[in-house]
């Protein structure tokens, strides 16, 4: 089968004949059952999966897409993951990305609660700390606001997930809202301070706010 680019066999505990298709370096990817149990018939179903793609739920998988998934399985660490995917987003495939483990993939709604919680926030020890005017009163408001409105709409959703057309539909969100302007105002504060203060201190890479 050397000839082929791909390699027929079959494992001595399976019924059926695998192919394993070889990438651009000649090298040989993950096998595939062909779910065929004569060599003859592995064969032609090899050949027609090199010409029409493997078979998919709803598409063709093409050998070419089998070392692309293979470049994705040798990945190990977070800074190979970083690589690859800073390469997608140069390329203009990916328009951004949040790594696990990461400031960024924290639950954006669990920051926010954090933020504004008088005990436990980073933001209001800083504020504490230099002396700057917070209120125990306010706080407790923001967080309000927070379990009120913002959790409702991004329920779900990772810190670096947010973006600016996100907090645009926030916006259209409570506009619709029967409360007084200057609560609708106070309520947007609530999420987007947390998020500027989120960029100045690194946590995320772009400020959803900085359109406002």
């Amino acid at each position: 089968m050397s000839a082929y680019p791909f390699s027929i066999f079959k494992r001595a505990d399976r019924t059926c004949y695998c192919v394993s298709f070889k990438d651009v370096n000649g090298k040989y990817l993950r096998p595939i059952s062909t779910g065929k149990k004569t060599e003859t018939e592995a064969l032609e179903i090899a050949f027609t999966w090199l010409r029409d793609g493997i078979p998919q739920d709803k598409t063709e998988l093409r050998v070419h897409h089998l070392s692309l998934k293979d470049v994705a399985r040798k990945i190990k660490t977070d800074n190979e993951a970083d690589i690859m995917l800073s390469e997608l987003r140069r390329l203009g495939w990916v328009k951004s990305y949040v790594l696990n483990e990461t400031p960024g993939s924290t639950d954006f709604i669990s920051f926010l609660k954090t933020f504004w919680d008088w005990d436990a926030s980073p933001y209001i020890k800083e504020k504490l700390r230099k002396c700057h005017g917070i209120h125990k009163r306010h706080c407790k408001l923001q967080k309000q606001a927070i379990s009120l409105y913002w959790e409702k709409f991004f329920i779900g959703r990772s810190l670096g997930d947010i973006k600016a057309e996100d907090i645009d539909a926030f916006i259209n969100f409570m506009a619709d809202k029967e409360i007084s302007a200057s609560r609708k105002n106070g309520v947007i504060k609530a999420g987007t301070k947390a998020l500027r203060w989120a960029f100045s201190k690194g946590k995320i890479e772009q400020d959803p706010t900085s359109s406002m």
